[in-house]
């Protein structure tokens, strides 16, 4: 994306006008770019209206460039906030893209958050594909069963649940 363009749509979405905000997700959804991603995390950090924040996570939900994958993982990481943390694990699961890489991090997400949180975590794992990394998975594997004796009562199915998934692969 040239640097100029770039420059307009990050301008554009920090317009007091909703219209032109929407609009200019609307044209970043359709070309695709990862390039403009970090500005529409600030947007969506920056706690815009309902209706804002839906699109970015429409948006992100679109995304098919395994590129945008570090860029979501960062955010993730940073998040602090669960129900913001609960959306962007949704927009992971949804957008089906590449995060074998980041397979512990979601076991850490899962062991680290109360149910709703792991619940979304355990759908990104559930939905990996292959290739699985067979040392990676048996260290993760090892984590969890050591975290089973820890495991608060409304998780430890979904632990269960979540180990023969690992198990399998």
């Amino acid at each position: 994306m040239p640097q100029k363009n770039l420059k307009q749509l990050t301008e554009n979405l920090y317009s007091t006008d909703i219209a032109v905000v929407l609009e200019t997700l609307k044209q970043i959804r359709e070309q695709g770019d990862v390039e403009i991603l970090k500005p529409v995390m600030d947007l969506y950090n920056a706690n815009p209206t309902d209706e804002i924040r839906n699109a970015i996570l429409q948006m992100l939900s679109d995304l098919k460039k395994n590129s945008a994958v570090p860029i979501l993982m960062e955010l993730i990481h940073k998040q602090t906030e669960k129900a913001k943390l609960k959306e962007l694990l949704i927009v992971c699961w949804m957008s089906n893209l590449n995060y074998q890489k980041y397979l512990a991090d979601f076991i850490d997400i899962f062991i680290d958050s109360d149910f709703n949180e792991a619940f979304e975590a355990f759908t990104v794992i559930e939905n990996m594909l292959p290739p699985y990394d067979k040392l990676e998975i048996k260290h993760q594997i090892s984590k969890l069963t050591t975290y089973s004796t820890l495991v608060s009562q409304d998780k430890r199915k979904l632990l269960n649940s979540l180990l023969d998934i690992l198990k399998s692969r």
